[in-house]
C-alpha cells in the first residue's frame, strides 16, 4: 500500500470516528457545563486551564514529537527509549507541577482556585502520558489503534458528565469541579489503557536513569519542546490576558465563541498527528513529500474555508443556537476567531512537514516573533476592544505564521512558487463568502427563525460541490489512489 492511499484511509477513519464523538463533546457536553455554571464561572475555568497550557513545555518537553518522529523511522528503538523516558517524565512531571503552582501564586489566584489549578494539572499529567503513548503507537504505523485511543477519553467523559448535567445523581446544581473531576478520572483511565496498547511491544519495563542518556535526550528534544512551547503561548495567552485585564465574564464569552474553534482544529489536529510519521518515513526513504503535502493541503483548505466562511456568515445565528442569552457581540467574537481557521490548518500541514524534517530552528525563530508579536496586539487590542481585540489578534497572528511557514518549506525543499494552486485556493475563499451571503440574503425569506439552518445547508453543499469544480478535492486522482 503506497503512502497517499495510507493517509487517505486512515484520514477518513480518523474523521468519522472523531466526528462522531468530539463534536457531540464539544457542543452537547462542554457547552451545556457552560451553560449550566454561567460564563464567569466558566471563564475562570477556562482561564485557568490555558494557564495550565502556557507551562507544557516542561512535562512534554518535546518528547512526544520527537518519539513520534524517531520511532516511525526506526522502530527498534522502541525498547531503548521507553524505560528512559518514562523516568524523565516522572521527573518533569514533578518540576511542572511545582513550577505551575509557584506561577499561580504570582500571578493572585485565590486558594479557591488552586484547589481546581492542582486538579487540572494532574490533567495535563494524564493527557501528556497518554499522548507520548499514542506517539509510540502511531510511530509503529497502528494507526487504528491510535484513532480509538485518541477519542476514548471524550467517550468517557460524554457517559459520566451525562449522568451528572442530566441523571443529577447528587440532586444539587452543577458545578465546575465536577467537570474537572470526571476529566480526572477519564485522563487517567485513557493514560492506562493507551500504556497497556504501548506494554504489548516491549520486551521488558525496567525504569532506569541513566543521566547520559536523559541529558542527550534533553537535548535532543529541546528544540521541539521550545517549538511547543512558543505556540501554546501565541495560541491560549489571550484567554489568560482577557480575564486578568478585563474580567472572567468577558473570558467567558470568549470561551463560548473559542469553542467551535476549538472543535474545528480537530481536523487539522487528526492531519497533523498522521502525517508526523508518515512525512518521517518518507524523507527516510528518500521520497519526494511535494505530492502528499500539496494533497493534504488542498484537502484541508477545501474544509476550512468552507467552515470559515459559513461561520462568519451565520455567526449570530450560530451563537445563539449554541448558547443561552447570546447576543450579536458574541456572535462578532465567533465569526473573527473563525476566520482564522484555514491559518491554523495550513499551520498543521507545513509544521507536521517542517517538524519531520526537522526544521526546529527556523520554527522556533518564527514562533518566538508570534509570541511578542501575539502579546503586544493582545495588549493593545484588548484594552481597546475587549474580548474582540484578542479575536483580532488571534487572526493575525495566525496568518503571519501560517504564511512563514509555507515560505520555509518552499526555501526548504526548493519548490518552485506554484501560482496556479495559489489562485486556486484564494479564489475558491472568497466563492465561499460569496455563495454563504447569497444563501443568507436570498433564500427561504419567512418569519421561520429555523431557515437559517437551510441557507446554511445550502451554502455548505454549494461549496462542496465547487471543491470538487475547482480540483481541491480531486475525485479521479482520490479514486486512482485506491486502483494503484
Amino acid at each position: 500500500m503506497n503512502l497517499k492511499r495510507d493517509f487517505v484511509l486512515n484520514i477518513l477513519f480518523l474523521l468519522a470516528v472523531n466526528l462522531l464523538i468530539k463534536p457531540f463533546f464539544i457542543f452537547g457536553i462542554d457547552r451545556s457545563v457552560q451553560n449550566e455554571v454561567g460564563p464567569a464561572e466558566y471563564g475562570m475555568y477556562f482561564s485557568m486551564l490555558n494557564f495550565t497550557y502556557l507551562f507544557q513545555i516542561v512535562i512534554d518537553f518535546g518528547i512526544q514529537n520527537f518519539n513520534n518522529r524517531n520511532i516511525a523511522q526506526n522502530s527498534q528503538l522502541l525498547n531503548k527509549y521507553f524505560s528512559h523516558i518514562m523516568v524523565l517524565k516522572f521527573g518533569l512531571a514533578i518540576i511542572y507541577s511545582l513550577i505551575v503552582i509557584f506561577a499561580a501564586i504570582l500571578f493572585n489566584y485565590s486558594w479557591e482556585h488552586l484547589n481546581i489549578l492542582l486538579l487540572l494539572v494532574c490533567n495535563q499529567i494524564f493527557i501528556s502520558f497518554t499522548f507520548y503513548f499514542r506517539s509510540n503507537i502511531s510511530g509503529l504505523q497502528h494507526y487504528f489503534t491510535d484513532s480509538l485511543l485518541s477519542v476514548l477519553d471524550r467517550v468517557l467523559l460524554i457517559i459520566i458528565c451525562s449522568v451528572l448535567l442530566w441523571a443529577n445523581p447528587f440532586g444539587q446544581h452543577f458545578r465546575i469541579t465536577w467537570f474537572v473531576y470526571a476529566q480526572t478520572a477519564t485522563y487517567s483511565a485513557t493514560a492506562l489503557i493507551a500504556f497497556s496498547q504501548v506494554y504489548k511491544h516491549l520486551k521488558a519495563v525496567k525504569l532506569k536513569w541513566n543521566k547520559a542518556f536523559q541529558w542527550w535526550l534533553l537535548r535532543e528534544s529541546f528544540p521541539y519542546a521550545l517549538a511547543i512551547f512558543l505556540m501554546s503561548v501565541y495560541t491560549r495567552i489571550d484567554g489568560v490576558m482577557i480575564e486578568r485585564m478585563i474580567d472572567a465574564n468577558e473570558s467567558g464569552l470568549y470561551a463560548a465563541a473559542y469553542r467551535l474553534l476549538d472543535a474545528s482544529n480537530m481536523i487539522g489536529l487528526l492531519f497533523a498527528g498522521l502525517l508526523l510519521p508518515m512525512y518521517a518515513r518518507q524523507l527516510k526513504d528518500g521520497t519526494p513529500v511535494l505530492q502528499l503535502s500539496r494533497f493534504s493541503f488542498k484537502t484541508i483548505w477545501a474544509a476550512s474555508a468552507a467552515l470559515a466562511s459559513g461561520s462568519f456568515a451565520f455567526r449570530n445565528e450560530l451563537m445563539h443556537l449554541l448558547y443561552n442569552g447570546a447576543n450579536d457581540y458574541s456572535g462578532e467574537l465567533l465569526g473573527w476567531l473563525m476566520l482564522s481557521f484555514p491559518a491554523v490548518c495550513t499551520m498543521y500541514i507545513f509544521g507536521a512537514l517542517l517538524t519531520s524534517n526537522g526544521n526546529l530552528r527556523q520554527m522556533n525563530w518564527l514562533f518566538g516573533f508570534s509570541v511578542v508579536f501575539n502579546i503586544v496586539c493582545n495588549f493593545i487590542l484588548i484594552a481597546k476592544f475587549k474580548a474582540l481585540g484578542g479575536a483580532y489578534s488571534t487572526l493575525i497572528t495566525q496568518y503571519i505564521v501560517a504564511i512563514a511557514q509555507i515560505f520555509i518549506a518552499q526555501r526548504t525543499f526548493k519548490w518552485r512558487t506554484n501560482f496556479k494552486i495559489i489562485t486556486q485556493v484564494l479564489s475558491f475563499a472568497a466563492l465561499c463568502f460569496a455563495v454563504f451571503y447569497l444563501c443568507k440574503n436570498t433564500l427561504f425569506y419567512t418569519n421561520n427563525p429555523t431557515n437559517w439552518m437551510l441557507q446554511f445547508a445550502t451554502g455548505a453543499i454549494l461549496t462542496i460541490l465547487a471543491s470538487f469544480l475547482f480540483k481541491l478535492i480531486d475525485v479521479k486522482r482520490t479514486l486512482d489512489v485506491f486502483r494503484n
